[in-house]
């Protein structure tokens, strides 16, 4: 009896969504009612418009369900599973298209580890670019090289500069995964037209990028990457730091199978004497590391941000994983039973830590119930850290739970500067946000539930 990985490897992949998009209805509320996915679905359902910061316009293949659920009229409840479905929902397309149309089971494979091998708290953290930008690195990667075996015609070129385009605009961070994956094709293929292609498509996204942190004024990133300073000011000890003592606690509670899996890969190659490749893959995942980890020297960064930022060496590791090891119907079935391991790992941590996440979803409902009836503008420092991991967003948060629990909206604006907003204190039909304050009745009156035009804000005192 021989081993059909491609059957093998869809099974596992339609069990692994099902079991994510079970996970996304199960914890919707705690997915959707935090951090920027909150502030993106209250933005989305008052402008009718996608929600693009800092232009990374491809989440727009999420934001399309919950613009689209408005459009149908669906009520608040509804929207707010479609969205967090929606992060589930797009990467199983993917990997169906990677799985039958393309026939890719090495990158079906890449895109399942992906998304199973650490993913912890970032099952929460939804909206990240970077994670969104990974599977469809992946797919295109695969469209690629459908192509270079039927060559490209005209309307092929389209899509490839849309592609590419597109990718460059998602996460900064995303270029380490696209040429690490797009480097090791090139420098390990024995096909000319191959390396050629490979080549020019990594030049080409990597003008792309220039141009774009040239001519693009991006405040946020310019911000993000300012961590690199660290090279300077702490050099030279960049070992014995806060975010490496982090990271190894995180490998041994969380993140097991990574270590695991690196291992695994370093004594393959050894015994393969695969020496380029192995070289390649320490280089490379080596230096992305150390900037990871000396750029947040001081492991500042909350965990779930920290993790996103981890996910690319997973794609690298399985990049090499399949690209050197899938090949014999021992060595494919031993992948498909590390994907096993993977999915019912991912399963368990996922359940683990969402008591963080439900207890704060708690802890906002206890409050928006305590002050249903008022409109309040809220000092940061008043919000405890345990229970309210982005301030900024607690805006939005209160009203996508109050909206729904209790059908009505909760105003309560949140900010580092109460007193800058003492000029609002006798607004009472107006709703408050950090960026804009707007008028109760030109908001939709389905999603944004305005009950008193009596009252008007005041500062709150706990």
């Amino acid at each position: 009896m021989t081993f059909d990985n491609k059957k093998a490897i869809l099974l596992l992949g339609c069990a692994y969504f099902i079991l994510s998009i079970g996970l996304s209805i199960q914890f919707a509320e705690e997915r959707i009612a935090f951090g920027d996915a909150a502030y993106q679905l209250f933005s989305i359902l008052r402008t009718k418009d996608f929600a693009i910061q800092v232009m990374r316009f491809g989440a727009c293949c999420t934001q399309f369900f919950p613009l689209a659920g408005s459009w149908l009229h669906l009520d608040l409840k509804s929207i707010m599973y479609l969205y967090s479905m929606s992060f589930e929902i797009v990467p199983f397309l993917i990997f169906l298209m990677l799985v039958i149309y393309f026939n890719n089971i090495r990158l079906a494979v890449v895109l399942l580890i992906f998304k199973t091998l650490i993913t912890t708290h970032t099952f929460f953290w939804v909206q990240s670019e970077l994670l969104q930008g990974i599977p469809f690195l992946i797919l295109f990667l695969a469209w690629l090289e459908h192509k270079i075996i039927s060559r490209f015609n005209t309307a092929d070129y389209a899509i490839y500069f849309t592609f590419i385009l597109t990718l460059s605009f998602f996460h900064p961070l995303l270029i380490f995964p696209f040429l690490f994956c797009f480097g090791y094709i090139q420098l390990f293929n024995d096909e000319g037209y191959i390396r050629k292609t490979m080549y020019s498509t990594i030049v080409l996204f990597v003008l792309l990028v220039i141009i774009n942190t040239l001519l693009i004024k991006n405040t946020y990133d310019r911000s993000a990457i300012s961590g690199l300073k660290n090279f300077i000011t702490h050099f030279p000890h960049y070992w014995d730091t806060p975010s490496n003592r982090d990271f190894i606690k995180f490998c041994i509670s969380e993140y097991y199978l990574l270590p695991l899996l690196a291992l695994l890969l370093i004594i393959g190659l050894v015994i393969q004497k695969k020496w380029q490749a192995l070289a390649y893959s320490l280089l490379f995942v080596g230096i992305y590391f150390m900037i990871i980890q000396v750029s947040n020297y001081n492991s500042e960064s909350f965990h779930f941000r920290i993790e996103s930022f981890y996910t690319p060496i997973v794609v690298m590791l399985a990049m090499v994983l399949v690209y050197a090891f899938f090949s014999v119907a021992y060595v494919n079935a031993s992948i498909a039973l590390f994907c096993i391991v993977s999915i019912c790992c991912f399963g368990i941590r996922v359940e683990k830590s969402s008591t963080l996440y439900t207890s704060q979803l708690q802890w906002n409902k206890d409050f928006i119930q305590k002050h249903e009836y008022e409109k309040l503008i809220v000092d940061e420092k008043y919000l405890p850290s345990d229970f309210v991991l982005l301030p900024w967003t607690f805006t939005y948060q209160t009203w996508l739970i109050s909206s729904i629990e209790y059908g009505k909206t909760v105003s309560c604006l949140s900010t580092n500067d109460p007193h800058a907003f003492d000029w609002a204190l006798s607004k009472k039909e107006e709703y408050l946000t950090t960026w804009g304050n707007f008028e109760h009745k030109k908001m939709n009156p389905k999603y944004f539930i305005f009950t008193d035009d009596s009252i008007g804000y005041k500062q709150y005192q706990p």
